[in-house]
């Protein structure tokens, strides 16, 4: 059998993944994430996640890292559950998230991935005019609104009157 059909074969075989959350992740800079992938096929037997810039975290049933920086999360290889949750995320963490799971007398793994992007709020925002403090009725007035900071690109809004 030739290899590339013998790794189709295999890869029909492979349990499809769910994640949760799924598709595109945005989370706030410093706050918890929690990611999970979930096998239709249980007992998953081993887990590892991988992050775009920061590499792979095996990740063992129920189990907490020595950093208390993460902790498993999910119901369990039992239940066909792989996840993490950080207590804090950092931009590091940006980018594809894939799990990997590892089934008891298996010979193939399943994948599952998301794209994690993080927000951060604009650090300054500065609403300036061009000096003048006092207009007359239908006189024109011009306002400069700039946002600086901020993850991704701020898009910037101007309400004037009554909303």
């Amino acid at each position: 059998m030739h290899f590339s059909v013998l790794t189709e074969l295999v890869r029909s075989q492979a349990p499809v993944l769910k994640t949760s959350p799924q598709g595109k992740v945005i989370v706030e800079k410093d706050e918890k994430f929690e990611f999970k992938c979930i096998s239709p096929v249980k007992p998953i037997e081993s887990c590892s996640i991988r992050f775009q810039n920061t590499g792979s975290l095996k990740v063992k049933n129920n189990s907490k890292s020595n950093s208390g920086e993460y902790e498993y999360f999910g119901d369990g290889f039992e239940n066909g559950d792989c996840g993490i949750r950080f207590f804090k995320t950092g931009l590091d963490k940006e980018g594809p998230v894939t799990c990997t799971v590892g089934f008891p007398d298996k010979d193939f793994e399943s994948t599952a991935s998301v794209n994690l992007t993080m927000h951060e709020a604009p650090t300054v925002m500065i609403v300036s005019n061009n000096k003048k403090y006092e207009y007359k009725e239908n006189e024109t007035m011009e306002f400069t609104c700039t946002a600086q900071g901020g993850r991704p690109v701020p898009t910037i809004t101007m309400l004037i009157g009554k909303s």
